[in-house]
Parts: C-alpha cells; structure tokens; sequence
C-alpha cells in the first residue's frame, strides 16, 4: 500500500507539472477556489511568403552609336553606325539606323537600315537576339538595296545604359560582314 501512495503521488507531480499549474499547498487554497490551468500561448501567425519579383517590362524606345569592323575578303576597315528601336513586346522590336562602312574593299558603302529583331530575353538584364531586314546603301555612287541579318547579345546595365555585340551580313553584290559593339540608352517604357 505505501508503494501505491508513492506512485499516486508521483503521478500527480508530473500531472501537474505537464499542464503548468504551479503547486499550491492545501493551506494556501480556500474551500471554494479553483485550480484554473492557463490556456495554452496560442501559434505563432504563419510567416509570409515572399512574393516573385514581377517580370520587368522591356519595351520602349531604345538607341545608341556603335563602332565596329567591317570585313570583304580579308579587307577591313572601321566602320561605324546609329540605330534607334522600338520594342514593342519583350520579344520583338523594330530597328532602323544609319550605318558607313568605311570602304572595305567594295568602295564607300553607307546607308539606312530597317531589321525586324526577334528576341530571347535571359532574366532582368540579359538579351539573345536576331536580326532580319535590308540596307538602302550607296556604294560608289549608286543605289543598292539588299538584305540584312545578324546574331547578337545585350546586357541591360544601371542607368538605363547597356552594351550590344553584334554580328551583321550584308547580302550585297560583294558581301560584307560587320562586328559591332554598341552603346544604348533605354528611353523609357509603355505605361
């Protein structure tokens, strides 16, 4: 019998102690008070999720000098150009400039230039791109329009600035191959 008392007693210390009622003596407790548990401290609110960064938005007026090297047989000469482009989704703009290409072995050829420009852009800041259109060139006096096209990469930069390498052929009478590297300003977007 007194191991029973032992164990009832335990039984009740640890019963206590698990639902966090401090002890009281019998002597501390009047005939009509009772033993009120506290409720149990209520979860932590559940932590936000950060939300995904939204897409930036590409589009808009873009613009900039380039230099390069232009390449007829082996014959080069610098060369250099002024384009502007509109991009009106993120995957496609229109681009016109103005390109001289410096006598490379052909004779003076320079022009205007007009491209359709499919686009792959890489997260925020890089960009793939090809390029198709034509020239409208003067090459030694003459007028000559032909086709255009090209490969290229953009890096978008702070400020609204970014930096294009390109590759261009000109599909003239004698071919021409150019490789530019070009500055741009971002103008501004759709709203």
């Amino acid at each position: 019998m007194r191991y029973a008392k032992i164990l009832v007693s335990i039984a009740t210390t640890c019963s206590l102690a698990l639902v966090h009622v401090p002890a009281v003596s019998a002597d501390e407790m009047d005939a009509g008070d009772e033993v009120v548990v506290p409720a149990p401290a209520p979860p932590p609110p559940p932590k936000e999720e950060p939300k995904p960064k939204p897409k930036r938005d590409l589009r808009g007026l873009y613009g900039g000098p380039g230099v390069g090297v232009a390449d007829h047989d082996g014959s080069t000469e610098a060369a250099w150009r002024m384009d502007v482009w509109l991009r009106v989704m993120n995957y496609f703009s229109i681009e016109v400039g103005y390109a001289d290409l410096n006598d490379p072995g052909t004779g003076d050829v320079d022009g205007f230039t007009f491209s359709g420009v499919p686009q792959l852009p890489l997260g925020d800041i890089y960009t793939l791109y090809a390029k198709v259109g034509g020239m409208v060139a003067t090459i030694n006096n003459d007028t000559e329009t032909d086709v255009t096209y090209g490969v290229g990469a953009a890096v978008e930069l702070p400020y609204s600035l970014g930096v294009r390498t390109e590759w261009t052929h000109y599909d003239f009478s004698d071919d021409i191959d150019a490789f530019w590297v070009q500055l741009f300003y971002h103008f501004g977007g759709f709203k």
